[in-house]
C-alpha cells in the first residue's frame, strides 16, 4: 500500500511539473507608463532615494522634491504586493533615485503594516525591470502638470 501512494504522489508531482515550472519562470510584464494618470490616482507623488527597509514591507524615503501630498524629508511608504518573479527589490543605495506615486491605504491594508501611532500611510504596488526610477521625461510631465515643491520640513 505505502509502494502506491508513493507512486502516487510521484505521478501526481510529475503532471503538475510543467505548469509550476512555468509560473516559476513567469516574467515581469512592463506597459508603457501613463504619468499623468498616475499623478491623477495618487496622493503623493515625490522623488527621492530609499534610506532604509524594514521587515514589514516600509521603505524609508530623503525627499527632495514633492508634486503633490504632505510630504516631509523623510518618510515612509509600504510595499503593498507580495514580491513575483521579476519584481523590483528596493534597497537603500544613495545613488538610485525614484519618483514615488503613493496612494493612503484603506483600512484593511493598515492592518498588518502600519505602526498604532501613523496617522497617515501610505503605499505603493509592486513593479517590474527598473522599478520607479528617477528619469527626466517622467520629471518634465510632472512639472507640466504641477510645481515640484521642496519636502516641508
Amino acid at each position: 500500500m505505502t509502494t502506491n501512494r508513493k507512486l502516487m504522489a510521484f505521478s501526481l508531482l510529475l503532471t503538475l511539473l510543467p505548469s509550476i515550472s512555468s509560473l516559476a519562470s513567469a516574467d515581469c510584464v512592463n506597459v508603457t507608463f501613463d504619468v499623468p494618470e498616475a499623478f491623477r490616482n495618487s496622493d503623493l507623488v515625490f522623488s527621492g532615494i530609499v534610506t532604509r527597509v524594514d521587515f514589514n514591507d516600509r521603505l524609508g524615503f530623503r525627499v527632495d522634491r514633492v508634486w503633490k501630498g504632505p510630504v516631509d524629508r523623510e518618510i515612509s511608504v509600504y510595499q503593498l504586493d507580495t514580491p513575483f518573479v521579476g519584481s523590483y527589490v528596493f534597497r537603500p543605495k544613495p545613488e538610485v533615485k525614484y519618483i514615488i506615486f503613493a496612494r493612503e491605504l484603506s483600512a484593511d491594508d493598515r492592518k498588518l503594516r502600519v505602526k498604532a501611532d501613523e496617522s497617515r500611510a501610505f503605499g505603493i504596488h509592486g513593479s517590474c525591470g527598473d522599478g520607479p526610477r528617477w528619469s527626466l521625461e517622467h520629471v518634465h510631465i510632472l512639472d507640466r502638470i504641477a510645481k515640484g515643491n521642496k519636502p516641508r520640513h
